[in-house]
């Protein structure tokens, strides 16, 4: 296994024991502190329902769009208009954008491809879900 990988699994078991403490019986259920790893979070998506979004990343990165991401939930819906600009709805289609709207890379600038709306949502799901117990600022890369 490697480093990525390793700390991949460090945080989701970090974030378990946080979880269990935070709601045993008699706590506060005052929220969790969000978490900061030193090394990037990967996101791991599904090869098959969320491939679109997968080859998306990987051409964009291999285009000169940057691989390491860092969280910016705060700026997202001004980084997706100022990525979608430009680029017309299609019916029957979402607008996905790589670096993603949530990162600090993302808005002016991103690649923008046209996918399945399931593939597209389906993979906003897991990057937030994936995501949600860190810190903005922190790390993330697409699936290798």
């Amino acid at each position: 296994m490697n480093r990525i990988g390793a700390t991949a699994i460090l945080a989701t078991a970090i974030v378990s024991i946080i979880a269990i403490v935070a709601t045993a019986p008699g706590r506060s259920q005052t929220p969790a502190p969000c978490l900061h790893v030193p090394l990037a979070v990967v996101v791991d998506l599904n090869n098959d329902r969320q491939a679109p979004v997968i080859d998306h990343a990987r051409d964009a990165v291999r285009d000169g769009q940057p691989r390491i991401l860092h969280i910016d939930r705060e700026d997202a819906d001004a980084h997706r208009a100022a990525s979608l600009r430009g680029t017309p709805v299609r019916s029957g289609f979402d607008r996905d954008e790589y670096p993603v709207a949530a990162s600090e890379e993302g808005g002016a600038g991103a690649d923008v491809r046209y996918i399945s709306p399931r593939a597209n949502r389906s993979a906003g799901s897991t990057m937030g879900r994936a995501l949600a117990p860190f810190c903005n600022g922190q790390a993330f890369i697409l699936e290798p």
